[in-house]
């Protein structure tokens, strides 16, 4: 079944502490959008710019007040450090976690060690996480090979940018790959990804969940490449490498009525001219 998840933005006050109440009122909104569950501390929520405590307390309010399956990020560059913080989750239902390749020490990092001595002590399914645009690290296709045969490891959010690896990897039966990078659902799916962790999804969810319906039907290819361009503008200005990025994602989550506000600092905020280019290109959509 073709799945659609967002990774749900953290809002904060004023002094930057997070904002329970508006976080809760985002959830409330999205538990009625048609998503199939939620992806809390990746990257669109800022988790690396959260404490452990922080982050562990938000995938418990999450699982407090949802039904919908919830996929908790993992923000920590050693295996003593993941599994602590996956030790202090082990009392939730989750649906996986999802552990970024570590990235601080480059090439003296071995990544199949990682997932490899992760996967034998955590009491959840793993999905690995590709976001090379932040990290600098970019699995290989034989790197990526062994770690999907890994017990343990389920699929992986690939934030890539470009198709390479889904076709060129020989996936185990079952692998889950879900695409991180909303200007490639059409194709992706077509190439066999099995859905979607959007931060487009924050925004639109409807529009990303009426564009992975079009995409999964091999009649209506047409319809699907022609949502997938007018949702390019947009998707430009949320993204991190050339766009606003979080704080563009977290404007535009404001302009459909959700809580959004300022990212943590030293991220940048938006300008009065940017603001109004999301506003633009939303009026286009919405």
């Amino acid at each position: 079944m073709i799945q659609l998840f967002a990774p749900l933005v953290t809002p904060f006050h004023s002094d930057e502490s997070i904002d329970d109440d508006a976080f809760l009122e985002n959830l409330s909104l999205y538990d009625r959008a048609p998503l199939d569950g939620y992806v809390i501390n990746g990257s669109s929520g800022e988790a690396e710019m959260l404490t452990q405590e922080e982050r562990v307390r938000m995938v418990k309010m999450v699982a407090s007040n949802t039904r919908r399956p919830i996929i908790a990020g993992v923000a920590a560059e050693s295996v003593r450090a993941t599994l602590e913080e996956l030790h202090l989750l082990a009392e939730l239902e989750l649906r996986a976690v999802l552990i970024r390749t570590p990235s601080y020490f480059g090439g003296q990092l071995d990544q199949i060690c990682y997932y490899r001595m992760l996967a034998e002590r955590a009491a959840f399914p793993i999905l690995v996480y590709q976001i090379p645009q932040c990290t600098g690290v970019r699995l290989t296709g034989s790197e990526l090979e062994e770690i999907a045969r890994i017990d343990g490891v389920i699929g992986i959010k690939d934030s890539l940018g470009d198709l390479s690896l889904l076709n060129e990897v020989e996936w185990p039966d079952g692998f889950q790959y879900f695409l991180g990078a909303s200007g490639l659902l059409q194709p992706g799916l077509a190439a066999g990804a099995c859905g979607g962790i959007l931060a487009l999804a924050d925004v639109v969810p409807e529009l990303c969940r009426e564009l992975l319906e079009l995409s999964a039907d091999p009649s209506r290819q047409k319809e699907a490449r022609e949502l997938q361009r007018r949702l390019i503008p947009l998707n430009r200005l949320i993204g991190g490498s050339r766009g606003y990025g979080i704080a563009g994602l977290k404007a535009a989550c404001e302009l459909r009525g959700y809580k959004g506000g300022a990212p943590r600092r030293p991220l940048r905020g938006l300008n009065e001219a940017q603001r109004m280019e999301l506003e633009k290109v939303l009026s286009y959509l919405t």
